[in-house]
């Protein structure tokens, strides 16, 4: 490649612009028994010629993947250094292409089964960094609130101070209970791992961040047919994939993904916080005409229990005996009196508690996906400098020659994908054509000369 210093097709070293994969699975075929006949075929094609599209599709045929990182660097793109890309590639699904004479009449096919652009950054790698982190911190508020002196922990520490409860025959006096919770900060690490772990996509389907392996993908596909695009077959001659259109269709989806950070982070932290279990262990004594006794009363439930925002309800107990008799019969008087005392108070703590604990991560994720589109926008809007993707081209098609001229007629090509590199640069042009298929045939039998 001229000013790349790099071969157009990789060695056994790994170095060079196209990686074929497995070339060994693909053919080429050519057949000519007539002066008005012709056929050709290359790539993902039987031994007779044949596409095979439904082999293509179904994986029979392995990828190949253009490298762009070397001819980024040739692009001239403002704002592009290493730590923002450090690779740009084009994987390709299998592909192939056939071409048929009838004298002057020509016809094709191809078949490409997928395209995937992807740019590798280590701004994705740092956002999912942050993420974690935010994440990480939201359970400071909780924390807050069950520590020393937090709102729940004032509730349930001052309940000595509560009257004497009166059961009928018995009654308790309530000492300051202690509250605790169990395995917020694990949950909350959890979360974030497996929320990193699942990529980011937007409605269409188009790009797809991973914020774990640090790469963006965009389904090539999706950006030429719509969301219900699968594949690169069947699109018309000289379809251009890499338009100012379809360039500026990938940041807004870069972007529309980015925009589901907030609402997975929120779901994902609200999901752990209205699950992590709260402890309430309240020290009594329990008195039944002269007689009295020890007892612990405890209180379980998910804060979600307790703020009424999940199903079920916190679970009253109470263990301890009286002159060796259990106080099982006095649960269900003891339950009822203590739901007004320390259900109720916490049940209005914890709700504000989970929404101060959503208002503050939002305001923390405010801001941490801009260095990433701010970074890669330039990126993706100079694509077209960089390489011009050309699908099902058909060179006469455009007024330019095919690869068989001829003094009779011109021919006929058809390259199921055409790269044309760094498009824009004088001088530095390289056109790449991949399972290119060329024909030429006559309508008149040509007259022997002697």
């Amino acid at each position: 490649l001229p000013g790349v210093s790099l071969p157009v097709i990789s060695g056994s070293d790994g170095e060079g612009l196209i990686h074929l994969g497995d070339a060994g699975v693909l053919n080429s075929y050519s057949q000519s028994t007539d002066y008005n006949q012709a056929l050709a075929s290359t790539g993902a094609v039987g031994a007779d010629g044949a596409l095979n599209v439904d082999d293509a599709n179904n994986g029979d045929f392995k990828n190949a993947k253009v490298d762009l990182t070397d001819v980024l660097g040739q692009a001239g793109i403002d704002g592009l250094t290493d730590d923002i890309v450090d690779e740009l590639s084009l994987e390709l699904g299998a592909i192939g292409s056939t071409a048929e004479a009838e004298g002057s009449d020509y016809s094709s096919e191809y078949v490409v089964a997928d395209g995937i652009l992807t740019v590798s950054s280590p701004l994705v790698g740092d956002l999912g960094t942050t993420l974690q982190g935010v994440i990480n911190d939201s359970g400071s508020t909780l924390n807050d609130a069950v520590g020393e002196g937090g709102t729940i922990d004032s509730i349930v520490s001052g309940l000595g101070d509560a009257a004497n409860l009166d059961l009928g025959l018995a009654s308790v006096d309530l000492s300051g209970g202690t509250v605790a919770v169990n395995g917020v900060d694990t949950a909350l690490e959890d979360a974030a791992e497996t929320l990193i772990e699942k990529p980011l996509t937007d409605e269409s389907g188009i790009a797809s961040i991973d914020l774990k392996n640090g790469t963006v993908k965009i389904d090539l596909a999706k950006i030429v047919k719509g969301e219900d695009g699968k594949d690169l077959n069947g699109l018309d001659p000289n379809t251009q994939v890499l338009s100012s259109s379809t360039t500026e269709a990938i940041v807004d989806a870069v972007e529309g993904a980015l925009d589901t950070v907030t609402s997975k982070a929120t779901d994902a932290v609200t999901d752990v916080i209205n699950n992590v279990e709260l402890n309430i262990e309240i020290p009594a004594k329990l008195r039944v005409a002269l007689a009295s006794a020890n007892i612990q009363i405890t209180i379980d439930g998910t804060l979600g229990q307790f703020a009424g925002t999940a199903d079920g309800d916190p679970v009253v107990d109470a263990s301890g005996d009286l002159l060796g008799l259990k106080i099982d019969a006095l649960l269900d008087p003891l339950t009822d009196r203590l739901v007004p005392l320390v259900l109720e108070p916490v049940k209005q703590a914890v709700g504000p508690l989970l929404s101060a604990t959503t208002e503050e991560l939002t305001n923390a994720l405010e801001g941490i996906t801009d260095p990433l589109l701010d970074g890669l926008s330039p990126l993706f809007e100079g694509l077209n400098e960089v390489v011009d993707l050309t699908i099902n081209e058909q060179p006469t098609k455009k007024n330019q020659e095919s690869e068989v001229t001829g003094t009779e007629d011109p021919g006929f090509t058809v390259n199921a994908v055409s790269l044309e590199l760094l498009p824009n640069v004088a001088n530095k042009v390289v056109d790449v054509n991949l399972a290119s298929s060329s024909i030429r045939a006559q309508d008149e039998e040509p007259t022997d000369p002697g």
